[in-house]
């Protein structure tokens, strides 16, 4: 079974988890991006994204960090993954050490941010890390639709949600600077960005700086 089917699977096994509708997109940008450096801001315990981004990082051959403020050290075994037990945006201040112990560039391919889905904490995170965003680098914000009713793709729908007051999608438009229906599927350029977005799943959108 090759990556794709892998991810395929992950999705039907995990049908009931939000994530899960996001997982082949999450999949293939990541893969169109071919990160020398993947860093991951939030994993949880199914760690289902973490899953994905490690099969791309394998294909890549990538430097893999993630940081949560709970001890997730356990959910992934590719060897050159790091788990840091630190906030997202706290990491963002020890970066340039920990890459400097490392001997590796503090140049972010790519971003993965699935923090508390609150617009000053998605900002802040925005703020902080744009500086190690390398030229080219993709971005993927999770939950840029959440509300109280979940809609997927097949016209499912849970009330497993909440309503974040578009936290996420409100930090994204101030990054570039435009206004998104986050209910309906885009892709197109906004400002130095080339964006995906799909609403399904809470919402997945990814921004990739032009070169």
């Amino acid at each position: 079974m090759d990556s794709r089917e892998k991810v395929g699977e992950l999705a039907r096994q995990n049908d009931r988890i939000a994530i899960a509708a996001c997982l082949p997109m999450i999949y293939e940008e990541a893969r169109a991006a071919k990160p020398n450096l993947i860093v991951e801001l939030g994993v949880s315990r199914e760690a289902l994204a973490n899953k994905i981004l490690a099969f791309v990082a394998e294909e890549n051959g990538s430097t893999f960090f993630s940081c949560d403020l709970y001890n997730f050290s356990d959910v992934c075994k590719y060897p050159k993954w790091s788990f840091f037990q630190v906030e997202a945006r706290r990491f963002a201040y020890l970066f340039r050490e920990i890459c400097n112990g490392r001997n590796i560039s503090p140049s972010v391919d790519l971003l993965f941010v699935d923090c508390d889905e609150r617009y000053e904490t998605t900002l802040g995170i925005l703020m902080l890390w744009g500086p190690f965003l390398a030229e080219g680098s993709t971005i993927m914000l999770r939950c840029t639709n959440l509300a109280k009713e979940l809609i997927y793709k097949d016209r499912r729908s849970t009330n497993l949600g909440w309503d974040n007051e578009r936290g996420v999608m409100r930090a994204a438009e101030m990054v570039c600077g435009v206004e998104f229906d986050e209910t309906k599927e885009f892709n197109g350029k906004q400002k130095g960005y080339e964006v995906k977005h799909i609403p399904w799943g809470a919402g997945l959108t990814v921004l990739r700086r032009e070169k």
